[in-house]
């Protein structure tokens, strides 16, 4: 069978992923929860293998057991395994073991072995469309790492949707409320994200987004490492050379602490208290600095737990403040707060939320699949781009038809337009067919109607919260039964999804000749939240140095950045903000068709589609010349991160010592500066940076 529209829904998470396909109008979950691990080994004959999923988990943490034995010898012990590579979509950094068939793989390969895996699970058909999400404060380069690990999968026609607006509409397809605000709470193993959505009537609308890519399960792992695991040794044994976290033997330690954290973490999410015992599980560790064996012998209380995590959560919940303060809601204007992600299911956040947001959880709907759930749906309203293969495997008597309709409906009632395609259809194709229409249940059928190359009018009957199939039956004017494609068509009745908005501002970078550094100016039309499609523009801008016809060394770049809501911020300095990329124009681009001097008038118009995929146009009105260019997209150095974060929490130092001079409060600060401090010890660099610039940003500088 060869599918009209894409059908398939995949989360790619940071620590688990998941896919489910459309059958029969119904989202079918075919895998629940891939782990996100891809690990390289080499088998008896030395011959390199690859493995993905459970088995790389399992040989990672194996891996992690015989690297904190080997540290206490003095041995460097690598290891051949990666998760969490999600958090570094977008970078330079590259993973690499001698068992690798190449010298490296980026996080974007590597991503793309998950995929294939996944794709694989579906054995009945290949994997060449999905709908892939991602979480909503993914930036634009992260979005186009995604979808070129799609491409390396295989997956050659990929569209994104937002984790947020996934859930939502899985949610949305379920419950018989259909009016109201919800908000949707998404705290997966590795981001975060929450979402505002109004419900009219069965239509969807996801008004507003925010979020933290670097806040997730991982976070809730390692304050239960640090805050009960080594305290709690540290009481029977001699670590003294495992303090230092950046130390060998302080990483692998951890490394291993983490997996025994998350089986406690989740375990208490069931039950008051949670005993653990290595020995019990003939799990041996190391030997302590006094050359004693390690065990862990410890029972961990939901209170013990509670003191632990409820700061890391509440991050996530003062998140969800600051939607609700920025969209004049509170508690009270809630009909529903949705709760997705694995680490929702403790009972510490359920109790967090409903004292400090609204006593509405809805766990209705499962966790771990809603985000799929609602991606396979999403994908059902997409037609196919055929590839000349596929659409090759028509056969030469099968009648095409072209079919209009509305995937999702909120009526009773829908309209299907129905035609021949005579250029796609076989040399055999007849001038008409009497076609009509049946649902699958039996319980409505249409009138046999002559179908010819001018569309016909079918009016439908639907079940009401259902996904509802026609199948679609067609004879010649002989009544010969005639083979047609698409021979079956679905609509879902009762929720409807508006686009998705735009999670960020989109800005441009200019230089200040004054000051002589580059501030931000906003692209009017392209404001957060704004649906998308969009696009926006910039005038009254000029160029700042000459632009000579054929030569390529006269260029003006045009960064360009992705902000968050500029109505919080202070400061405006470009290198607090997140550049998503550059077009430059140059004298060799082939529409410049003279010279441009410096001082001529410009205007930048940037372009977004429902993927956020963009181009940008940059055309001098005086001169009537127009450039388009796909913006080309900045891949973050690890190196440059580091060295950012280095300045920046210089800067955020000396802020902080000049407002203790002047008497002003600076907890908050000294806070952000220890957890960027905490995270660049973990070497997650690139979440230390993200919340240094977000406090510089809302300095007054």
């Amino acid at each position: 069978m060869i599918r009209q529209k894409i059908d398939y829904g995949i989360d790619l998470g940071t620590t688990n992923s998941a896919i489910a396909r459309m059958d029969n109008g119904e989202p079918v979950v075919k895998k629940t929860s891939l782990p996100s691990a891809v690990y390289f080994s080499k088998n008896r004959k030395e011959q390199l293998i690859t493995q993905v999923g459970q088995p790389a988990l399992n040989s990672l943490k194996n891996d992690r057991l015989i690297a904190l034995v080997n540290s206490i010898k003095g041995v460097n012990s690598a290891e051949h395994g990666y998760m969490e590579f999600k958090r570094d979509m977008g970078t330079d950094k590259t993973f690499s073991n001698e068992n690798m068939t190449k010298d490296c793989y980026s996080a974007e390969e590597l991503s793309s072995l998950v995929l294939s895996e996944l794709g694989k699970i579906v054995n009945d058909e290949k994997l060449t469309a999905a709908v892939i999400t991602v979480p909503a404060k993914f930036t634009a380069p992260q979005k186009e790492a995604t979808m070129k690990a799609a491409e390396l999968a295989g997956i050659t026609d990929c569209h994104l949707l937002q984790e947020p607006v996934a859930a939502c509409y899985a949610f949305g397809n379920l419950v018989k409320e259909k009016n109201g605000w919800w908000m949707v709470f998404d705290f997966g193993g590795g981001t975060f994200d929450a979402a505002m959505v109004n419900s009219y009537k069965g239509v969807l609308s996801v008004v507003d987004t925010e979020g933290d890519n670097y806040l997730g399960g991982k976070n809730l792992d390692n304050e239960v490492v640090n805050q009960i695991l080594m305290p709690h040794l540290k009481e029977g044994f001699n670590l003294s050379s495992f303090d230092d976290q950046t130390s060998v033997k302080g990483k692998c330690l951890r490394q291993v602490l983490k997996n025994i954290a998350e089986e406690i973490r989740k375990e208490l999410s069931y039950t008051d208290s949670y005993y653990y015992s290595s020995y019990d599980r003939n799990i041996n560790l190391c030997e302590d600095d006094d050359g004693n064996p390690i065990e862990i012998d410890i029972t961990v209380t939901s209170e013990d737990l509670e003191k632990v995590l409820s700061p890391v959560y509440q991050k996530a919940v003062d998140i969800c403040k600051v939607l609700l303060q920025r969209n004049n809601k509170d508690g009270y204007d809630l009909e529903k707060l949705i709760l997705i992600g694995g680490p929702t299911i403790s009972p510490i956040v359920r109790n967090m939320l409903k004292q400090q947001i609204t006593k509405n959880i809805d766990t209705s709907i499962d966790p771990m699949t809603a985000v799929a759930r609602g991606a396979a749906l999403y994908a059902s309203t997409i037609n196919r781009k055929f590839t000349d293969t596929e659409e090759s495997g028509i056969s030469d008597d099968t009648v095409v038809l072209d079919v209009s309709f509305e995937e999702t409906s909120v009526n009773q009632n829908e309209f299907i337009t129905i035609n021949l395609n005579m250029d796609k259809s076989g040399d055999t194709c007849p001038e008409a067919l009497k076609i009509s229409l049946k649902r699958t249940d039996g319980a409505w059928q249409s009138d046999n109607v002559s179908v010819g190359t001018m569309p016909e009018i079918f009016d439908v009957s639907l079940i009401q919260r259902k996904a509802n199939v026609f199948t679609i039956e067609a004879y010649d004017l002989k009544g010969n039964k005639i083979s047609t494609y698409p021979d079956t068509i679905t609509i879902t009745q009762g929720t409807k999804l508006k686009s998705p908005p735009n999670p960020y501002n989109f800005a441009i970078g200019v230089i200040q000749p004054e000051q002589k550094i580059m501030i931000i100016k906003k692209i009017a039309g392209l404001e957060k939240n704004a649906v998308l499609p969009a696009s926006g523009t910039l005038s009254g801008s000029s160029t700042n140095k000459d632009i000579v016809k054929g030569n390529p060394d006269t260029n003006i770049p045009i960064p360009v950045y992705q902000v968050d809501d500029l109505s919080r911020i202070c400061s405006k300095k470009a290198k607090y903000y997140e550049r998503i990329g550059l077009v430059k124009i140059s004298g060799a681009d082939r529409e410049i068709n003279q010279n441009i001097p410096k001082g001529t008038p410009l205007e930048v118009t940037i372009f977004v589609d429902s993927s956020e995929l963009i181009t940008v146009r940059a055309f001098f009105p005086t001169l009537d010349i127009a450039i388009d260019k796909k913006l080309q997209m900045y891949v973050q150095s690890i190196a440059d991160i580091r060295e950012d974060y280095k300045e920046f929490s210089e800067i955020l130092q000396n802020i902080i010592e000049k407002m203790e001079l002047a008497g002003k409060p600076v907890s908050k600060l000294k806070q952000t500066l220890i957890t960027a401090k905490n995270e660049a010890l973990a070497d997650d660099y690139k979440a230390a940076l993200q919340h240094l610039k977000e406090e510089l940003r809302l300095a007054d500088l």
